[in-house]
């Protein structure tokens, strides 16, 4: 099988009004070397009819047409097909700056694995709104060590893989889960060396409220759990690739940030038990993994100090004291005991 620089993944559904945008912006790239696989996801307006249209004057757009089975298994089905060394993601409904695949693929060399950039928000009124990089990265080259302890935005699109690392690694994005790049990258950062931050911002996110991430940021009921259920995942490929036994801490990290983002977006109380379940059956299955390590003990006592109120209501934390002792439960597990003269002074 032939190879080629790079390939591009779009998962399609019924985007007939941002599609042809989305194709433009890849087409009219300064590089060339590349293929668009676009995986048709059952769509039920014209989107597969635009690709069609686009297909016949462009000999690099591959077109995949399946039954509707979810954005998660139309990329896993790029990437079963990809012929690119190196991978990039686009939403059928964003699109990207004409330099973006240029520059990203200049910064690879064989340390470095993965290169991210940044991203503009676009509204449905036009409005754009540039997302500075949350973490606080500048430009330059970073070791995955560094990136797992301060943490790396989840998006894919702002991201260039090697494809080399994925089938290695066997990394796929989890079928039926919400958040499935949150898994997808931290799994890829876990198995890589060196990365690389750009300045640039390259990537244009629509914000549409019946979009994937829409739903998200609107709260959609029963979504939050799956966050929990992502990091059940990425706690296994963790153990079953035998990752270096320091990176576990952050692991430990990753999974209460993400236990206290899933509680506090949900909002019914059904899903918030069936959220603090599932936590508890977690840590019992990786108590040596996500427990056992100064890191949460450390995380887990300070945040029971800063938030507290939010953690009463919500049902993070629980305290009970005695004459000499104070012990923070979370979420059913006694995760921290300090001495009252202790806690006195800090209260």
């Amino acid at each position: 099988m032939s190879t080629i620089k790079l390939s591009i993944i779009i998962p399609v559904y019924n985007v007939e009004l941002y599609l042809a945008e989305c194709l433009d912006s890849i087409l009219q790239q300064s590089f060339n070397d590349f293929e668009v696989i676009c995986v048709n996801d059952g769509s039920t307006d014209n989107s597969l009819s635009i690709l069609q249209k686009y297909a016949q004057k462009d000999h690099r757009i591959i077109i995949i047409d399946k039954i509707h089975s979810g954005q998660a298994n139309s990329r896993n089905v790029g990437l079963n097909i990809a012929r690119g060394s190196y991978i990039g993601f686009v939403d059928s409904d964003d699109y990207i700056d004409c330099k973006t695949y240029e520059v990203a693929l200049s910064k690879f060399t064989d340390e470095i694995d993965l290169v991210c950039y940044n991203f503009k928000f676009v509204f449905e009124n036009g409005v754009k709104y540039f997302q500075p990089n949350e973490h606080g990265y500048a430009e330059g080259i970073y070791s995955s060590s560094d990136v797992i302890r301060i943490g790396i935005n989840a998006s894919t699109g702002v991201k260039v893989f090697k494809k080399s690392i994925i089938d290695k690694f066997n990394i796929r994005f989890p079928d039926g889960l919400y958040f499935e790049d949150g898994f997808f990258v931290n799994a890829y950062v876990y198995s890589s060396n060196k990365i690389y931050f750009l300045d640039n911002c390259f990537y244009n996110y629509r914000q549409r409220s019946c979009s994937t991430t829409g739903r998200a940021n609107n709260h959609e009921k029963g979504m939050a759990i799956d966050l929990l259920k992502n990091i059940d995942k990425l706690i296994s490929f963790c153990i079953r690739n035998n990752v270096k036994s320091e990176y576990y801490q952050y692991l430990s990290l990753y999974f209460i940030r993400l236990y206290i983002v899933a509680v506090s977006i949900e909002s019914a109380l059904e899903e918030i038990n069936r959220i603090n379940i599932l936590a508890r059956e977690l840590i019992s299955k990786y108590d040596s993994v996500l427990t056992n390590n100064v890191v949460y003990n450390k995380i887990i006592g300070d945040l029971s100090y800063r938030e507290c109120g939010i953690s009463y209501m919500k049902g993070l934390f629980k305290v009970r004291k005695s004459i000499d002792k104070i012990r923070f439960y979370f979420v059913g597990f006694r995760v921290l005991t300090l001495k009252n003269p202790i806690v006195r002074k800090i209260f």
